[in-house]
């Protein structure tokens, strides 16, 4: 029997399974998601913040979803916040608390592809039980007007032993650095530099020895001024 022949049915029968093939099944290649990057281990102080990043990549964009002992994460001191690619979100836990918050928490990556999870553990200590060693912002950001399009200077200064890192948030993520075309800069002292700025921004840094991280939150609030022309003497002269 020929399979070819444009009458015989089962010529019918595949034209009918390839519409179904096309219209019904995803026209992209699934991946299952993959991380970019998983939370880290973190130790902080009582009454302190705490950050967890997580990024993932997948095709279709997987679902970032935080869990504490198997329970999607719920209460007024946790917030989560997105990136704006949807590529991941920030955990954020404030004001720290030892015995409510010392846990396992998982981040989850879903989508119809599949699904992973990354843990990080946090350690929450009293202000008795803080190491030596462990990192200390010395001096923290201020509050500063700058006129727009200006370039401003904030200042970070951390101690520690080993030396701490600093890393500066904008809105609770992380700042990129890399993707600002430039106008942010951040020197080895830990300053960071804005060039031709032109929003009000909230940061914080943080600081990090070895594998965890202390946070002591400083707080900024920079504004833009439009600077208005200022008359030092008129004189009006009519004839």
């Amino acid at each position: 029997m020929d399979l070819r022949g444009h009458g015989s049915p089962f010529h019918k029968v595949f034209l009918h399974f390839l519409l179904l093939t096309k219209f019904l099944l995803p026209s992209g290649t699934l991946s299952i998601p993959n991380f970019i990057k998983s939370p880290d281990d973190q130790t902080g102080i009582y009454g302190g913040v705490a950050s967890f990043i997580c990024q993932a990549t997948g095709d279709p964009k997987p679902l970032i979803t935080w869990m504490k002992k198997g329970k999607k994460v719920n209460s007024p001191r946790f917030e989560v916040k997105e990136f704006d690619d949807k590529s991941g979100s920030v955990l954020r836990i404030q004001p720290l608390r030892t015995n409510r918050d010392e846990a396992i928490y998982e981040c989850t990556a879903t989508n119809s592809a599949g699904e992973i999870s990354a843990p990080a553990k946090l350690i929450v200590l009293e202000e008795d039980q803080i190491p030596a060693g462990f990192p200390n912002i010395d001096m923290g950001p201020q509050l500063k007007v700058v006129e727009r399009t200006n370039t401003a200077t904030m200042l970070c200064a951390a101690s520690g032993n080993p030396d701490p890192e600093i890393f500066w948030f904008k809105d609770m993520l992380p700042v990129d650095i890399s993707s600002s075309n430039g106008r942010i800069k951040q020197l080895r002292s830990g300053e960071v530099v804005f060039s031709t700025y032109s929003c009000t921004f909230s940061y914080c840094n943080l600081s990090k020895r070895g594998f965890s991280c202390s946070f002591d939150e400083c707080l900024v609030i920079l504004k833009c001024s439009v600077v208005r022309p200022t008359f030092l003497s008129t004189q009006l002269m009519v004839k």
